[in-house]
This record gives C-alpha cells, sequence and structure tokens, in this order.
C-alpha cells in the first residue's frame, strides 16, 4: 500500500526465493514495488482533485510498472506484456454497461468500483507524458504545449483528441477497405461492442483516431492518412497503398498502446493469414494483435470465425513468442470453456494437441530447465495445456511427480521444478480425489512460506469432487487465514460454479459479513467466483433473481453485478449463433476434410449513425471473458489492482 513515505507490502508481493517460488512471483514482486513507488509521486506528492480521476493516480503508476521494470529486467518485454493486457482489458471494455475512465463519482459507495481495470489498465493506455497538476485537462494542456515541435502533431488538439478517449465509454473498430484495382484505401470507425442491443447513446460515439499504416515488412507511414476525427466521413487519403496492410497505429504512441480493434476486407485477411504464416511478420506484438483482433471480431460476427481460426495455424510448425501463445490461448480458452458440453469439445481437444505438439518437443515438454524466465512462463502455459486437453503423456508425467513428492520423508523437499508446481498441482486434484487434495491442505496448514500457501490455495479448487468443493468453501468461512480465503471461491465450471452459487444463495449473510469486513474488494470476488461462468438462461436469471433479492447489500458492487449479467447475456448468445459451426470446423481440420473450411455465421445487424461510417463495403468480410489463458500459479498483488482482485467477471 502506498501509504506516504511508508509502503507496505504483504510477504508474498516484495520477498523472493530463488529456490522455492516461481519466476512469475519474482515477476509480480518487480511490478508491486514499481507501482508503489510511482504513487510516491502521483498519487501521493500530486494528488487527483476528486475520484472522478483516479484513473490518473492508478494509470500513471500502472504505465510506470511496465517502465520501470524494463529498465531493471529488460529481458522480460514488458512492453509486450503491456499490449498483452491491454488486448486483455479490450474484451471487458467492449460489454453493454462499460464505462469510461473519467466518470464522476457523487457518492461514496460508488469509489471502490472505481478501482477497476478500466481505471488501471485503460487508464496505463491513455497515459502519455508526466505533468504536474491532478485535474485531467492539464495533463491535456501539458501535451499540447509539447507537440508543435513535432511535424506530425503540430495541428493536433490534444484536449479535444483525449477528451474523446477518457470521456466516452468503450472504444472503436476501425475498419480498413482497399480497392484493389486504384489502390486506394478507405478507413471507417464505429462502436466495437459485444452487446446486441448497445445504447443508442453509445452508437452515436466518434474518437478521434490518428492513422498510419504500413505494409508487412516496412515501417509504420504517416502522416499521409488523415485522422479519423470525430464526426469525420470515412477517410480516403490521396496516396496509393502498398499491397498488404499489417497494422495501424495512433500517430502518437506505439502499437502496444493503439487502443481499439482494426477489421480488413476479405482479400486483405486472406494476405495476411498467408504473411503470417510464411513468416512474412516478424514482430510478435503484431502477430499477436490480429490474432486477438480476428478472434474478437468474429465473436461479434463482424468477421467469419474461419479466418480467426485459419490464422491460429501459424503456430503448428513452432513459435518461440510466449506473447503470441499467450494471445493465442487466451482466445482458445474462450472455445475450450464454451464448447465443453458440445460433441465438437474432442475435436477441439484434437486441434489443440496439434497445435502444440511441435513447440512442446521444442522445448522438451518441460523436462529440460529454461534457458531464462521467459521460457519458463511459456513452457508452463504449454504444458498446462497439454494437460488441459488431457494428452496421456502429461497427465501420466503429472502424476509421477507428485508421487515422488509425496513420497519424501519431508515435504519441504520437494522435487517438483518450481516453474511447474503450479501445473502439477492443479492437474492431481482435477483427476484425482481426497489423498491428492488432503495432503496439500496438509501442505497449506503446516507451511510457514507464504509463497507455498499461495500457491496451493489457488489450485486447491481445481478439485472435481462436490464434496472437497463444499468443504473449501465452508472453510473459507472458518479455518482458511482472511488473506487467503476468497481465493477458495475461484472454482470451476460447471460442477465448482453450480456448487459456488448454492453455497452463496443458502449462507448469503454469513458470506457477506466474512468478506465485506476484510475489504471492499474481497466480495465482489466472490460473486466473479460465483456467477463468472454463466452459460444458460436459467443461471441468469438465478443470478438476477439473488441481485434483486439483495439489491441493499449489493448496491456497492452493482458494476460488478452488471458486468456479470453483459458478460453471461453475451456468452449464452455466442453458444447459440457459433458453437455448431466452430465444432464443425475442428472436425473437418482434424479429419483431413478442408483447413479453412467456411463456417457461417450469423449476418450482423449494426447501426450506422449518420456521420458514423458508410455503409460495410460490398467486398468486405460479412459483418454479422481465469480464467482464459492465466496459469495456475498465479500470486496475490499487494495493490488491489483488477489484474489480482477477482472482481472482472470471465472474459467474454
Amino acid at each position: 500500500m502506498e501509504n506516504w513515505g511508508l509502503i507496505t507490502f504483504r510477504e508474498t508481493t516484495l520477498l523472493f526465493d530463488e529456490a522455492e517460488s516461481v519466476p512469475r512471483d519474482k515477476q509480480n514482486v518487480a511490478i508491486d514495488i514499481a507501482h508503489e513507488l510511482a504513487h510516491q509521486w502521483f498519487g501521493n506528492l500530486v494528488t487527483m482533485r476528486w475520484w472522478t480521476d483516479l484513473w490518473l493516480n492508478e494509470g500513471f503508476a500502472t504505465y510506470i510498472e511496465y517502465v520501470g521494470v524494463d529498465h531493471v529486467e529488460p529481458e522480460w518485454n514488458m512492453f509486450e506484456s503491456f499490449s498483452r493486457d491491454k488486448m486483455d482489458l479490450l474484451r471487458s471494455d467492449a460489454l453493454k454497461n462499460t464505462s469510461p475512465v473519467s466518470r464522476k463519482v457523487e457518492d461514496a459507495s460508488e469509489i471502490s468500483q472505481k478501482f477497476d481495470e478500466i481505471s488501471y489498465t485503460k487508464g496505463a493506455n491513455l497515459i502519455r507524458m508526466k505533468y504536474s497538476n491532478a485535474e485531467e485537462n492539464d495533463l491535456w494542456y501539458a501535451m499540447a504545449k509539447a507537440t508543435p515541435s513535432d511535424p506530425a502533431l503540430k495541428d493536433l488538439n490534444v484536449v479535444n483528441f483525449m477528451n474523446s478517449w477518457t470521456r466516452q465509454a468503450g472504444y472503436p473498430v476501425v475498419s480498413v477497405t482497399r480497392d484493389y484495382e486504384t489502390r486506394r484505401v478507405e478507413f471507417e470507425q464505429r462502436l466495437f461492442t459485444a452487446a446486441t442491443d448497445p445504447y443508442e447513446k453509445m452508437l452515436q460515439q466518434l474518437w478521434h483516431i490518428p492513422v498510419s499504416y504500413c505494409a508487412v515488412g516496412g515501417r509504420p507511414q504517416s502522416p499521409a492518412v488523415p485522422s479519423l476525427g470525430a464526426g469525420s466521413r470515412p477517410a480516403r487519403p490521396p496516396s496509393h497503398y502498398p499491397s498488404t496492410i499489417h497494422r495501424l497505429c495512433m500517430l502518437t504512441s506505439t502499437p502496444l498502446v493503439s487502443y481499439y480493434r482494426v477489421n480488413y476486407d476479405k482479400k486483405n485477411w486472406e494476405l495476411l493469414s498467408v504473411a503470417l504464416k510464411t513468416g512474412q511478420i516478424k514482430s510478435p506484438i503484431t502477430k499477436s494483435q490480429l490474432i486477438d483482433d480476428a478472434f474478437n471480431l468474429a465473436k461479434v460476427s463482424q468477421l467469419n470465425y474461419s479466418y480467426a481460426l485459419g490464422l491460429t495455424t501459424c503456430v503448428i510448425n513452432g513459435e518461440d513468442s510466449k506473447m503470441v501463445w499467450d494471445l493465442l490461448l487466451n482466445n482458445m480458452a474462450f472455445l475450450k470453456h464454451n464448447l465443453r458440453a458440445t460433441s465438437g469439445y474432442v475435436y477441439f481437444q484434437d486441434y489443440m494437441r496439434i497445435l502444440l505438439a511441435k513447440q512442446l518437443e521444442k522445448v522438451n515438454y518441460g523436462l529440460s530447465k529454461p534457458k531464462d524466465d521467459n521460457e519458463a512462463f511459456l513452457i508452463e502455459n504449454l504444458v498446462m495445456w497439454e494437460c488441459y486437453v488431457e494428452s496421456p503423456r502429461c497427465l501420466k508425467w503429472a502424476r509421477e511427480q507428485f508421487e515422488n513428492w509425496t513420497k519424501q520423508e519431508d515435504v519441504n523437499n520437494n522435487p517438483i521444478p518450481s516453474y511447474l508446481r503450479g501445473l502439477v498441482y492443479n492437474m492431481v486434484l482435477r483427476h484425482g480425489g481426497r489423498a491428492e487434495f488432503d495432503f496439500l491442505w496438509r501442505v497449506f496448514q503446516t507451511s510457514s512460506d507464504p509463497n507455498v500457501k499461495t500457491l496451493i490455495i489457488n489450485n486447491l479448487p481445481s478439485t472435481r469432487e462436490e464434496s472437497l468443493i463444499t468443504l473449501l468453501l465452508e472453510r473459507s468461512l472458518s479455518e482458511i487465514p482472511k488473506q487467503y480465503a476468497v481465493a477458495a471461491w475461484s472454482v470451476e465450471a460447471p460442477v465448482g460454479t453450480r456448487l459456488a452459487q448454492d453455497f452463496l444463495l443458502q449462507n448469503f449473510h454469513q458470506v457477506y459479513d466474512k468478506f465485506t469486513q476484510m475489504d471492499a474488494f474481497m466480495f465482489p470476488a466472490v460473486l466473479s467466483g460465483s456467477f463468472g461462468f454463466i452459460s444458460t438462461e436459467e443461471e441468469l436469471t438465478r443470478l438476477k433473481n439473488f441481485a434483486l433479492k439483495h439489491k441493499e447489500q449489493l448496491m456497492p458492487m452493482s458494476q460488478t453485478l452488471q458486468k456479470l449479467v453483459d458478460t453471461a447475456t453475451f456468452r449464452i448468445d455466442w453458444v447459440r449463433k457459433h458453437a455448431a459451426g466452430i465444432s464443425k470446423w475442428f472436425q473437418d481440420y482434424v479429419s483431413g476434410k478442408s483447413t479453412l473450411s467456411q463456417i457461417s455465421t450469423v449476418p450482423p445487424t449494426i447501426p450506422s449513425p449518420a456521420g458514423n461510417s458508410s455503409t460495410t463495403p460490398s467486398d468486405a468480410t460479412p459483418s454479422g471473458t481465469t480464467s482464459s489463458g492465466t496459469t495456475p500459479s498465479g500470486t496475490t498483488r499487494a495493490d488491489p489492482t483488477p489484474s489480482n482482485r477477482g472482481i472482472t467477471p470471465a472474459a467474454a
């Protein structure tokens, strides 16, 4: 906590044991220290005038996390992590009831809800320069004084430009349509939303978007492309364009902080797919952005799913970038959760084994010591997914590792490689029973190492035994120390979430009193653990009835509840529209019938308010959230940032 002159930390966010802790712990320690040190200046020495601008405090400190840690550990590629975290946020920021970073606070009960991913991560993506006064427009005026020295920015009205991003909810999608005969291009903007019934006011929103372009292998070109300013018509630049446009970035920043999605016409997506698979695109950020944009455009029926799924084959022959795998697997995790109850899930598992095979072979299935921390992170994710799709090799290996540990005379002598312990615990709990649960529970109780306790409690909810899940929920109200108790609610769908819902409804007042007395962030995490993976109308009705019954107590976390409702509504609609077609794609691919079979999607119903953009071009592809890719070894950070508080519902 960033107290003026005296920063306080939990042990797990300050201390790192090279022998016992996992590499991710070391990175989290560095991130937390950088964040809290940044607050000594911004948040303490200089403070926002009112809670409305909390995002200036937290956004700045979050931004400095990446800058500071990259300075001391450049090999971690923190700016790739910055880009990845931004892409994760774009999912929840597309929900119907998302909010702007700068939003008025008129009641004390609203304050805690400001400490969310919008204030932290979106705020970090909008901050560019230091400033000396704690009101939003003062920052933009300071920037305006600096921009005339840059020829590309001399005509930019920074205040108007940034207010379009900070005072409006959500973000846009920029559609790029090329005329392949005249070699000209048209840009359009509109609200990107996961909602089937977005608010009319949000549909009218426009953003100032200076645009640059580049061809595969080329450098970004600007300012040849005019800005997509608020109220502008589609932009038609006078210059001719290269053969393939693969990235658009904001004129004032590098690609990692461009806060919008990009869609292309059908032919350009095909050219991009070829460029990606043939290695013409080198940048991990660009690869990840393309994959993430394609999947999220397909989710909302603005792109045929065959294009997004086709892009994933770029890793079949191996891919060394941790970031590319993170974003690819995050998006495949959405399919994993939502296809689980369908017959197509077995084909999904087979397809994932195909994707993972070559890279797993390259890293020797995690059996060799990683060359650095980044490879350790990558191995953990890859082997976890090998086990997720129930590879016999992986499950057998995890079982052997765990049994070897249980045979040690001293349980503190853990022979499992530290970077794979969370994975092993997770798998033996999923596929084991009471013996595995009881062994880990005893280690949790007797260990004096907070990192050991955190790793175990984060994985105990992975058990599929109903009696053990209920036992764990009961212990969260009694035996589990309060700093670990909320982790017991990170249960898995469908069995764990159903039991958590039942337990919460039956013991509401006891659970509510226990977790709200800790701090304002704990009970929202309980709500997300219980209702974060709703997949049926019956569950959604149950959530709504629960919220109405306890509306007085739940008022301070209304934002969390609304996100849960929005996410569930989107997921239910998605399964109805897309599950069958995607299952067929996986079946065709693994059976050798087709590598890029076309999947029918529902045509779009996207209003086009006057002044926003023209209609979808005729040659364009028809328009129409963990637990995502997180590893089982996540740790809890001292500062209540949204990445660890658990208040964000499962990614849509």
